[in-house]
């Protein structure tokens, strides 16, 4: 994520339509204004020999301040359909993009305990990801992930009637304790996180192989348990 203040040209609110190469990247951008927010996107393809893979690149100016998320075939992708559930329902094969939007219906029907949980795990999981990802650019898959998901979806009392569940939640010890217990049983991730791996800027390059985004000789037992300890206060 990249905070920028907007620039003056912007402020106008027109529509502007380009082509451009960037990169060896051919995008096709238009910008509009929506209640205030600006929205720019740029949709096109990786013009680099031997490379049909698309591109998107998409930036966001909301109160003078810029998001900016670069996404290619494949990034932040989900591959089963999660519902707001309890932990003893999810799986460990589901990953965070799958979790969050489970979270984004919990805060949607006001079942935020259950959100809750469920954004606990999705953070734990993209934690060890990002751990075990050679493209450290790709971690910020987790925060386009809330962004997407929780930030741009909800209304500041929407979000905040969700954090004082979040605080409560991690102010009681034996809920807390329960959590951690849960997740425990779910285990560490079981699936290639093809969602964070196609999110980084390697994802961008000629040379990238979809199939070889992970650290050789990776200790999944030892990482796994850092990242419990971390993200699952007892």
């Amino acid at each position: 994520m990249i905070n920028k203040k907007i620039p003056s040209i912007l402020g106008i609110g027109i529509i502007l339509i380009i082509a451009i190469v960037f990169g060896g990247i051919l995008l096709i951008s238009n910008s509009k204004q929506n209640n205030g927010e600006i929205i720019i996107k740029h949709t096109g393809k990786n013009i680099n020999k031997d490379s049909n893979s698309k591109i998107s690149v998409e930036e966001k100016y909301t109160d003078g301040v810029k998001h900016t998320n670069y996404e290619k075939d494949g990034g932040l992708n989900s591959n089963n359909v999660v519902v707001c559930s309890n932990l003893n329902e999810l799986k460990n094969s589901y990953t965070p993009a799958d979790i969050f939007n489970g979270v984004e219906l919990c805060i949607n029907q006001k079942e935020y305990e259950k959100g809750v949980k469920m954004l606990i795990l999705a953070l734990s999981y993209g934690s060890f990801d990002s751990e075990r990802v050679k493209d450290k650019t790709a971690g910020q898959a987790i925060s386009m992930l809330k962004y997407n998901h929780i930030e741009s979806k909800f209304d500041e009392n929407r979000i905040s009637d969700f954090d004082a569940v979040f605080m409560n939640l991690m102010n009681d010890t034996e809920k807390t304790k329960v959590i951690c217990q849960e997740i425990e049983k779910i285990g560490m991730p079981n699936y290639y996180p093809s969602y964070m791996i196609e999110h980084g800027v390697e994802a961008f390059s000629k040379d990238f192989d979809p199939k070889d985004g992970l650290l050789q000789n990776f200790n999944s037992d030892e990482v796994w348990a850092d990242v419990f300890e971390e993200n699952c206060v007892q």
